[in-house]
């Protein structure tokens, strides 16, 4: 028998295009890590949150969540456009469901 162990602090992403929600908890990473490797993951299927309303997105957001503590932080997206920085609280990912989104996120996440 082994008792689950209490991380300190963990990176929750969600997946969710209209009712379906999806999530993955990461644990031993920082925010940057995990923003690096969506964007990394979904390269060739992210748009900026401008986006075309006939095409389906799958919503993507990040919650850095505290567990000695009891705190939730929301973790907003950076976004570089004609050499602006913008933040966004979410990224969409076009063209995708969000169980294959969680799904290919999930296999990045082991690749490594």
């Amino acid at each position: 028998m082994k008792i689950k162990p209490i991380y300190e602090k963990s990176i929750l992403v969600k997946f969710r295009r209209g009712d379906n929600v999806q999530s993955t908890e990461i644990v031993e990473a920082n925010w940057e890590q995990v923003h690096t490797l969506i964007a990394d993951t979904f390269v060739d299927r992210v748009k900026k949150p401008i986006s075309d309303k006939n095409v389906p997105v799958t919503r993507i957001w990040m919650m850095e969540l505290d567990h000695i503590k009891h705190q939730v932080k929301k973790i907003p997206f950076k976004y570089k456009d004609n050499k602006k920085e913008f933040e966004k609280p979410y990224v969409l990912v076009f063209n995708i469901s969000p169980r294959e989104a969680r799904i290919q996120f999930e296999k990045a996440i082991n690749n490594q």
